[in-house]
Protein backbone atom coordinates (compact mmCIF):
# COMPACT_ATOMS: atom_id res chain seq x y z
CA UNK A 1 0.00 0.00 0.00
CA UNK A 2 1.20 3.53 -0.75
CA UNK A 3 -1.10 6.47 -0.04
CA UNK A 4 1.14 8.98 -1.84
CA UNK A 5 2.92 7.42 -4.83
CA UNK A 6 4.39 10.80 -5.78
CA UNK A 7 6.59 10.81 -2.67
CA UNK A 8 9.64 8.58 -2.48
CA UNK A 9 9.21 5.40 -0.46
CA UNK A 10 5.99 4.06 1.04
CA UNK A 11 3.65 6.63 2.60
CA UNK A 12 0.78 5.76 4.93
CA UNK A 13 -1.72 8.46 5.95
CA UNK A 14 -3.40 8.09 9.37
CA UNK A 15 -7.16 7.77 9.71
CA UNK A 16 -8.41 10.63 11.95
CA UNK A 17 -9.29 9.30 15.38
CA UNK A 18 -9.16 5.68 14.24
CA UNK A 19 -6.79 2.77 13.79
CA UNK A 20 -5.34 2.50 10.28
CA UNK A 21 -5.29 -0.99 8.77
CA UNK A 22 -3.24 -2.07 5.77
CA UNK A 23 -2.41 -5.36 4.13
CA UNK A 24 0.96 -7.02 3.85
CA UNK A 25 1.95 -9.79 1.41
CA UNK A 26 5.19 -11.75 1.71
CA UNK A 27 6.71 -14.27 -0.67
CA UNK A 28 8.81 -16.99 0.98
CA UNK A 29 10.97 -19.65 -0.63
CA UNK A 30 12.49 -22.71 1.04
CA UNK A 31 15.35 -24.61 -0.55
CA UNK A 32 13.71 -27.95 0.29
CA UNK A 33 9.96 -27.34 0.14
CA UNK A 34 7.56 -24.61 1.21
CA UNK A 35 6.03 -27.29 3.42
CA UNK A 36 9.11 -26.96 5.64
CA UNK A 37 8.15 -23.38 6.57
CA UNK A 38 6.47 -23.48 9.98
CA UNK A 39 5.66 -19.84 10.62
CA UNK A 40 5.91 -16.40 9.02
CA UNK A 41 5.54 -13.38 11.31
CA UNK A 42 5.44 -9.63 10.78
CA UNK A 43 6.32 -7.23 13.59
CA UNK A 44 5.36 -3.55 13.80
CA UNK A 45 5.98 -1.35 16.86
CA UNK A 46 6.67 -4.41 19.01
CA UNK A 47 3.51 -6.31 18.06
CA UNK A 48 3.78 -9.65 16.24
CA UNK A 49 1.31 -10.90 13.65
CA UNK A 50 1.31 -14.44 12.26
CA UNK A 51 0.70 -14.30 8.51
CA UNK A 52 -1.65 -16.70 6.74
CA UNK A 53 -0.42 -18.83 3.86
CA UNK A 54 -2.56 -18.02 0.83
CA UNK A 55 -0.54 -19.83 -1.86
CA UNK A 56 1.89 -22.74 -1.89
CA UNK A 57 3.64 -24.50 -4.77
CA UNK A 58 6.95 -26.29 -4.67
CA UNK A 59 9.47 -24.04 -2.95
CA UNK A 60 7.29 -20.92 -3.00
CA UNK A 61 4.68 -19.72 -0.54
CA UNK A 62 2.74 -16.46 -0.30
CA UNK A 63 1.65 -15.16 3.10
CA UNK A 64 -0.81 -12.38 3.86
CA UNK A 65 -2.00 -10.45 6.87
CA UNK A 66 -3.35 -7.11 8.05
CA UNK A 67 -1.28 -4.77 10.17
CA UNK A 68 -2.62 -1.82 12.16
CA UNK A 69 -1.20 1.46 13.43
CA UNK A 70 -3.00 3.87 15.73
CA UNK A 71 -3.74 7.38 14.49
CA UNK A 72 -1.84 8.98 17.41
CA UNK A 73 1.51 7.36 16.57
CA UNK A 74 3.98 10.15 15.90
CA UNK A 75 4.73 11.01 12.27
CA UNK A 76 7.99 9.20 11.59
CA UNK A 77 9.64 6.39 9.66
CA UNK A 78 8.60 2.93 10.85
CA UNK A 79 9.96 -0.53 10.06
CA UNK A 80 8.05 -3.76 9.52
CA UNK A 81 10.21 -6.80 10.37
CA UNK A 82 9.28 -10.11 8.73
CA UNK A 83 10.69 -13.41 10.00
CA UNK A 84 10.22 -16.87 8.49
CA UNK A 85 10.80 -19.97 10.65
CA UNK A 86 11.23 -23.49 9.28
CA UNK A 87 10.79 -26.84 10.99
CA UNK A 88 14.52 -27.06 11.71
CA UNK A 89 14.39 -23.74 13.66
CA UNK A 90 16.23 -21.86 10.94
CA UNK A 91 15.12 -18.26 10.40
CA UNK A 92 15.35 -15.65 7.70
CA UNK A 93 14.59 -11.96 8.19
CA UNK A 94 13.61 -9.10 5.93
CA UNK A 95 12.36 -5.59 6.66
CA UNK A 96 10.50 -2.81 4.90
CA UNK A 97 10.22 0.84 5.88
CA UNK A 98 7.34 3.26 5.54
CA UNK A 99 6.60 6.85 6.50
CA UNK A 100 3.61 7.58 8.71
CA UNK A 101 2.37 11.01 7.65
CA UNK A 102 1.59 13.98 9.86
CA UNK A 103 -2.09 14.46 10.59
CA UNK A 104 -3.74 17.54 12.08
CA UNK A 105 -7.35 16.68 12.91
CA UNK A 106 -10.00 17.92 15.32
CA UNK A 107 -13.30 16.34 16.23
CA UNK A 108 -16.16 17.42 18.49
CA UNK A 109 -18.76 15.02 19.87
CA UNK A 110 -21.69 17.18 18.78
CA UNK A 111 -22.84 19.04 15.68
CA UNK A 112 -25.30 21.36 17.44
CA UNK A 113 -24.98 23.39 20.64
CA UNK A 114 -28.03 24.90 22.32
CA UNK A 115 -28.09 27.32 25.22
CA UNK A 116 -30.90 27.01 27.76
CA UNK A 117 -33.70 29.56 27.55
CA UNK A 118 -32.24 32.79 28.87
CA UNK A 119 -33.63 36.19 29.88
CA UNK A 120 -32.41 39.43 28.32
CA UNK A 121 -29.61 40.98 30.36
CA UNK A 122 -28.43 37.67 31.79
CA UNK A 123 -25.90 34.95 31.00
CA UNK A 124 -26.13 31.40 29.69
CA UNK A 125 -23.47 28.70 29.86
CA UNK A 126 -22.77 25.45 28.02
CA UNK A 127 -20.35 23.27 30.00
CA UNK A 128 -18.34 20.50 28.38
CA UNK A 129 -16.60 17.41 29.67
CA UNK A 130 -13.98 14.90 28.51
CA UNK A 131 -16.43 12.12 27.62
CA UNK A 132 -17.00 11.62 23.89
CA UNK A 133 -20.32 9.88 24.61
CA UNK A 134 -22.06 12.97 26.05
CA UNK A 135 -22.98 15.28 23.15
CA UNK A 136 -24.81 17.75 25.41
CA UNK A 137 -21.47 18.41 27.13
CA UNK A 138 -19.10 19.17 24.25
CA UNK A 139 -15.67 17.55 24.10
CA UNK A 140 -12.75 18.48 21.86
CA UNK A 141 -10.66 15.56 20.62
CA UNK A 142 -7.25 15.78 18.99
CA UNK A 143 -7.83 13.11 16.35
CA UNK A 144 -4.37 13.53 14.84
CA UNK A 145 -0.79 12.66 15.70
CA UNK A 146 0.77 16.07 16.40
CA UNK A 147 0.09 18.74 19.01
CA UNK A 148 -2.89 20.89 18.05
CA UNK A 149 -4.11 24.39 18.81
CA UNK A 150 -7.79 25.25 18.49
CA UNK A 151 -8.87 28.35 16.57
CA UNK A 152 -12.47 29.47 17.05
CA UNK A 153 -14.66 32.00 15.28
CA UNK A 154 -18.36 32.79 15.33
CA UNK A 155 -20.98 34.59 13.34
CA UNK A 156 -23.53 36.85 14.99
CA UNK A 157 -26.61 35.12 16.39
CA UNK A 158 -29.78 36.28 14.69
CA UNK A 159 -33.54 35.92 15.06
CA UNK A 160 -35.26 37.76 12.25
CA UNK A 161 -33.96 41.33 12.37
CA UNK A 162 -32.68 41.00 15.96
CA UNK A 163 -28.99 40.24 16.46
CA UNK A 164 -26.67 39.18 19.26
CA UNK A 165 -23.13 40.17 18.27
CA UNK A 166 -20.55 37.43 18.11
CA UNK A 167 -18.47 39.24 20.76
CA UNK A 168 -21.24 38.39 23.26
CA UNK A 169 -20.05 34.80 22.94
CA UNK A 170 -16.92 33.67 24.74
CA UNK A 171 -15.25 30.29 24.76
CA UNK A 172 -12.93 28.36 27.03
CA UNK A 173 -11.08 25.09 26.51
CA UNK A 174 -10.04 23.11 29.56
CA UNK A 175 -8.75 25.46 32.24
CA UNK A 176 -8.11 28.38 29.89
CA UNK A 177 -9.69 31.77 30.42
CA UNK A 178 -12.78 32.70 28.42
CA UNK A 179 -11.98 34.48 25.16
CA UNK A 180 -14.52 36.60 23.29
CA UNK A 181 -15.30 35.29 19.81
CA UNK A 182 -15.32 37.27 16.57
CA UNK A 183 -15.67 36.31 12.89
CA UNK A 184 -11.85 36.15 12.82
CA UNK A 185 -10.35 32.84 14.08
CA UNK A 186 -8.75 33.23 17.51
CA UNK A 187 -6.67 30.70 19.42
CA UNK A 188 -8.49 29.29 22.45
CA UNK A 189 -6.49 27.58 25.19
CA UNK A 190 -3.17 25.82 24.76
CA UNK A 191 -1.72 22.87 22.88
CA UNK A 192 -3.76 19.64 22.89
CA UNK A 193 -1.60 16.52 22.63
CA UNK A 194 -2.32 13.66 20.18
CA UNK A 195 -5.42 11.69 21.26
CA UNK A 196 -6.01 14.32 23.95
CA UNK A 197 -9.49 15.32 25.14
CA UNK A 198 -10.57 18.67 26.53
CA UNK A 199 -13.86 20.12 27.70
CA UNK A 200 -15.34 23.07 25.81
CA UNK A 201 -17.27 25.86 27.55
CA UNK A 202 -19.35 28.55 25.86
CA UNK A 203 -20.68 31.60 27.66
CA UNK A 204 -23.37 33.86 26.19
CA UNK A 205 -24.01 37.37 27.44
CA UNK A 206 -27.53 38.28 26.39
CA UNK A 207 -27.94 42.04 25.80
CA UNK A 208 -30.66 43.86 27.77
CA UNK A 209 -33.91 44.74 25.97
CA UNK A 210 -33.34 41.95 23.44
CA UNK A 211 -36.43 40.71 21.67
CA UNK A 212 -37.74 37.22 22.39
CA UNK A 213 -36.82 34.59 19.78
CA UNK A 214 -34.65 31.67 18.77
CA UNK A 215 -31.22 33.01 17.88
CA UNK A 216 -29.06 30.99 15.54
CA UNK A 217 -25.43 31.32 14.50
CA UNK A 218 -22.42 29.30 13.41
CA UNK A 219 -19.44 28.42 15.53
CA UNK A 220 -16.37 27.31 13.56
CA UNK A 221 -13.48 25.37 15.08
CA UNK A 222 -10.21 24.84 13.23
CA UNK A 223 -7.19 22.74 14.21
CA UNK A 224 -3.77 24.30 13.77
CA UNK A 225 -0.24 23.35 14.77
Amino acid sequence: IDDDPVEAGIQIIPSPGATRSFGIEVSVTDIDSIGEVALVQAQLIGLNLSLDQTFASGNLGVYNGTLTIDYFQLPDNYTIFVTAYDNASNTDNQSINFSFAELIALSVDTQTLQFPQTLAGSFALISGDTNLQTPLAPTLHNAGNVGMNVLASSTDLSSGADIIGSNNLSMSVGTSNFTALTPIPTQIGGLLTPAGLSDLQLNLSVPPNLGFGNYVGTLKLVASN
